[in-house]
């Protein structure tokens, strides 16, 4: 509850407070190489898949080396924000900053690859982000969901982009979007509706 004290210094750790901890997402256990060796493959799998449906349905984009290079660029550098964000924890707040899966921007690497390379392979990658976002997050569902519907809502906001101002548009139909899918996923976890109201419009704007 909030203002309960878990544990103080010095005090001996029981069973109960490894729960009330791990609730809070404070404890991190170390992965085991099998855990490891599984995400490995994991990964390998969803890379040869994007490739085969590129080689299949798209041989413009998989014989150009450049666009390759620039689609693997957009899915490090949004990994590499998410895990960096997933990685904040702030003190005063861990329920909130437990919710920080929620920030990580599948939605604009969507975005992205349907503006500069194709939409239809903007969709597959908004999945396969989601999943990996899923894994990231310690398995938990409901980060991959709600990045699953931001992107595709991104995604579908400019696949008609014309003018400067359509993409500000889509940009709000996005923020939109992710609100609405961070509520309704709290809704489905029972989360306390105060931190439902502050995460859906602080983190999902």
């Amino acid at each position: 509850k909030e203002g309960e004290k878990l544990i103080g210094e010095g005090e001996i750790i029981t069973e109960e407070h490894m729960v009330k901890l791990q609730a809070l997402g404070l404890v991190k256990e170390k992965p085991q190489f099998t855990s490891i060796l599984g995400v490995f493959l994991l990964v390998a799998m969803l890379i040869t898949a994007i490739l085969i449906y590129l080689y299949q349905q798209n041989r413009d984009i998989y014989k150009h080396a450049g666009h390759l290079y620039l689609l693997g660029i957009i899915v490090l550098v949004v990994m590499g924000v998410g895990k960096a964000i997933i990685a904040i924890n702030v003190t005063q707040w861990p329920e909130f900053s437990a919710q920080f899966g929620y920030m990580v921007p599948i939605a604009a690497a969507g975005m992205l690859i349907a503006l500069l390379l194709d939409s239809r392979l903007a969709l597959l990658m908004v999945a396969v982000l989601s999943l990996m976002l899923g894994i990231m997050t310690g398995n938990q569902l409901r980060f991959g969901v709600v990045g699953f519907i931001g992107g595709i809502t991104g995604v579908y906001s400019v696949s008609k982009l014309s003018q400067r101002s359509d993409l500000v548009r889509a940009g709000i139909y996005t923020s939109g979007a992710n609100a609405v899918a961070i509520f309704i996923v709290g809704l489905v976890n029972g989360s306390p509706l105060a931190l439902l109201i502050t995460s859906s419009l602080v983190l999902g704007l």
